[in-house]
């Protein structure tokens, strides 16, 4: 947020009400904790996903361009060399190899992984009563939000692979055109014997489709050059599901069977109306639209991960060993820079033979990042480990 107000607003640090330390502070949590979360974007499940992930990255791309500014540079490679780190693992950690009976374009990204292993067939039972299944069968649109934030391109292998089995899993075309369940086995709707409960922790209900996540697909057909929906209809289908006061709801009815609250098919349930997320989205598809592709695309983000290659990372070899409330880093590299941190202590030498100690409390990350280059331009190569 800090970085898009000032890149594309002139609102910088002196305009808001807060400076770079709040940034940095911001950063230094996501570098030391990230990129599992207690909650991913819909508030229940900790552990793995990539539209958490895809937040981080492009958060940690953002604050090094702000540490550069501010000339802050062992900040700006350290918030590169993780961020990068981490999108070369994005398949590693969020995308099964195997998948289930159920699937059969892999790879293809998961909603959320435990353990950052999407091939271990881990059991996830949903927080809201949908059910107990298999991780890789738990689909939903998270992953979208690695092409919006310009961390890999639409024609992606295992983004269009994703494509298809989210499409195939949990879409449905409504009269006014195809939407979306937030994942698979989805708990939370209305429960069927209480009229106007969309949510009540004694008893089980079922999650309708959501209105805002046509727009979401809107903004990532703009980026094909096969679009599958165009993203005009795509907000057109949107503005179908408002209210006769254009109000725009959570969830949608998602069949045309009768029902004890005689709901229409398409239109919106007794969920939040209007619901702000989904207004948001509807403004944001029509403004992308008008210009041609997403608008909250942060340039820094894309110019890194889509519109060069980029550079092979310098070679890092270390050893991280503790000694009470302090680790060593021993070993070598041939990158210009070196950054070790931790949450306590922050050290920035030059490359070469290495042997550092910092502060660094019991089970404490320890994140070594090597860099060669010009900032924003630098390579790096990356070493996290807890000891």
């Amino acid at each position: 947020m800090a970085q898009q107000l000032w890149e594309r607003h002139d609102y910088g640090f002196e305009e808001a009400g807060y400076d770079y330390e709040h940034v940095r502070r911001s950063s230094a949590y996501i570098v030391h904790n990230g990129p599992d979360s207690q909650q991913e974007r819909w508030e229940e499940e900790a552990g793995y996903s990539p539209s958490t992930t895809a937040a981080q990255i492009a958060g940690l791309v953002c604050a090094a361009d702000l540490a550069l500014a501010a000339g802050e540079r062992a900040d700006a490679i350290t918030y590169l060399g993780v961020a990068d780190h981490w999108a070369d693992r994005l398949e590693d950690w969020h995308a099964t190899e195997t998948g289930t009976d159920r699937h059969e374009h892999t790879p293809y990204y998961v909603r959320v992984t435990d353990e950052a292993n999407p091939d271990d067939g881990e059991l996830r039972t949903h927080t809201n009563g949908g059910g107990t299944l298999d991780e890789r069968d738990i689909i939903d649109g998270g992953f979208l939000e690695l092409v919006r934030l310009g961390i890999r391109p639409a024609d992606d292998e295992t983004i269009r692979n994703s494509v298809a089995e989210y499409d195939d899993d949990i879409m449905v075309e409504t009269p006014h055109g195809p939407a979306w369940y937030r994942y698979t086995g989805d708990g939370y709707g209305e429960k069927p014997f209480r009229a106007g409960a969309p949510w009540q922790p004694d008893m089980t209900g079922r999650g309708r489709l959501w209105a805002f996540l046509s727009g979401e697909r809107g903004e990532y057909e703009l980026r094909r050059d096969d679009p599958t929906f165009e993203p005009t209809a795509l907000l057109e289908t949107m503005a179908g599901f408002g209210n006769d006061g254009r109000m725009l709801p959570e969830q949608v009815w998602d069949h045309d069977e009768g029902n004890a609250f005689d709901w229409a098919f398409g239109e919106g349930t007794s969920s939040a109306t209007p619901l702000s997320w989904t207004n948001a989205q509807f403004v944001r598809l029509a403004w992308s639209i008008d210009a041609g592709e997403p608008v909250e695309t942060p340039a820094v983000v894309a110019d890194r991960y889509l519109d060069g290659d980029r550079p092979v990372g310098p070679d890092l070899d270390v050893t991280i060993e503790r000694t009470g409330e302090t680790v060593t880093v021993t070993g070598e590299s041939d990158g210009e820079d070196v950054v070790v941190t931790t949450e306590h202590e922050t050290v920035h030498v030059e490359g070469g033979g290495l042997d550092l100690t910092v502060a660094a409390p019991a089970d404490s990350r320890v994140t070594v990042v090597a860099a060669t280059g010009n900032l924003p331009d630098v390579a790096t190569t990356t070493r996290q480990e807890s000891v």
